[in-house]
């Protein structure tokens, strides 16, 4: 494999020597300060580097060239169920009723552990961004309990719906704009066409006009001759 996601194999050991050097950092902020040296998307650089854990694994002679047959530990994600999701906005959110922020709830939830508690957060604003539905449904659910919630979750969701019909509405447009320019391109070409094949033709009509202006006297002679 001389390539593994755009970059070429010698660059790898820049890669983990960079990720071995940085373990301060969390995983997701040395693929953010790695992409940042080397100007590329951080999406790009943690898929490379799944990609050579990955073949870590099943290529012994990579594995040991480059990671001195030690492959990587890939921690396994765990993805939340729709009840859990459930359950957290409804926690945040009625804490934050009772004037606790969410940072400080989801510490609590996550028993002080940092890295579960930026997973709850991080969860907590993705749901409240992109799925306004469940947002409303829980405080509608609170309101029933009694607890009317009055933060900014609200705010947040109707923003939420505002850009994201926004950013329908506008790759809608740009779409159209395509269309309308690609037909517009089409069009003044044939025009092109029809004015280039008009020239044509009344220069041929005015080309016959000046030959039948010079032959017919030469005509009307012979006729008269004969």
């Amino acid at each position: 494999m001389s390539e593994i996601y755009g970059y070429k194999t010698t660059e790898i050991s820049s890669l983990l020597q960079f990720i071995k050097a940085n373990d301060r950092l969390s995983l997701a902020g040395r693929f953010r300060a790695y992409a940042e040296k080397r100007k590329r998307a951080p999406g790009s650089i943690r898929n490379l580097y799944y990609a050579i854990c990955k073949k870590a694994q099943i290529d012994k002679e990579f594995c040991q060239k480059y990671l001195n047959g030690n492959p990587p530990r890939i921690e396994k994600i765990e993805k939340f169920s729709s009840l859990e999701e459930k359950e957290l906005v409804k926690k945040i959110l009625k804490s934050k009723e009772y004037g606790k922020s969410v940072r400080g709830v989801v510490l609590e939830l996550a028993n002080g552990d940092g890295k579960q508690a930026l997973r709850l957060q991080n969860k907590y604003r993705n749901v409240i961004k992109r799925n306004p539905k469940l947002v409303n449904d829980i405080i509608l659910e609170l309101k029933g309990e009694g607890i009317i919630v009055t933060t900014d979750a609200k705010k947040q969701v109707n923003e939420f719906q505002y850009l994201r019909l926004k950013r329908e509405i506008d790759g809608l447009m740009d779409r159209l704009n395509r269309v309308a320019n690609s037909e517009n391109i089409i069009l003044r070409q044939k025009i092109c066409r029809l004015e280039t094949e008009n020239f044509r033709l009344r220069k041929k009509a005015l080309e016959n006009t000046r030959a039948k202006d010079y032959f017919m006297p030469l005509l009307e002679r012979v006729k008269q001759k004969h």
